[in-house]
């Protein structure tokens, strides 16, 4: 089974396909914020999701070393030799490791009010500001397989399953 590297901005469904490729295919989900999320727990008494400390979080140490959270994702990917699911590649150098380390890359999309119903739900509000954000944009512009998860649950396992049978599988 080849590893996949999903794309896309919040809410679209990332975590979703990531959770179906573990349940059905075997794979193993990491996401490049794993590293961001213990330190904003650890340190800051995180809770509920906060998105903009998490951003903070992950920029402020990319400041330091740009490749800091790519680097302990693919390391960690490493360690456990799974077929690896990386579930929020939301940048480009993000996408270019993916791609160099083997990694089969999908682009997942909605429509952005079905993206904030999707967040409100999950998270309780949603601060459409955020959606916006830089950290949340790098990925719009990769022009790879796409898939467009607008409709039901149904439909988008439908399409989660024909991307694995049709790339995933050496």
């Amino acid at each position: 089974m080849k590893n996949i590297l999903v794309c896309g901005r919040a809410g679209v469904g990332k975590d979703t396909f990531a959770g179906r490729v573990c349940k059905w295919y075997g794979y193993t989900s990491f996401a490049f914020a794993d590293g961001i999320y213990a330190i904003a727990k650890e340190y800051f008494g995180m809770g509920k999701k906060n998105r903009k400390l998490l951003q903070l979080i992950g920029e402020k140490l990319r400041e330091i070393d740009p490749y800091v959270w790519i680097n302990y994702t693919f390391n960690n990917v490493k360690a456990l030799g799974l077929p690896a699911v990386i579930s929020d590649c939301r940048k480009i150098e993000e996408y270019e490791r993916g791609v160099q380390e083997g990694f089969v890359p999908v682009k997942i999309v909605c429509d952005k009010e079905i993206a904030i119903e999707r967040i409100v739900k999950r998270d309780g509000h949603c601060d459409v500001g955020l959606l916006d954000a830089p950290v949340e944009t790098g990925a719009d512009s990769l022009n790879i397989y796409t898939i467009v998860n607008n409709g039901t649950l149904e439909e988008f396992e439908k399409e989660i399953d024909r991307f694995v049978e049709l790339y995933c599988y050496c």
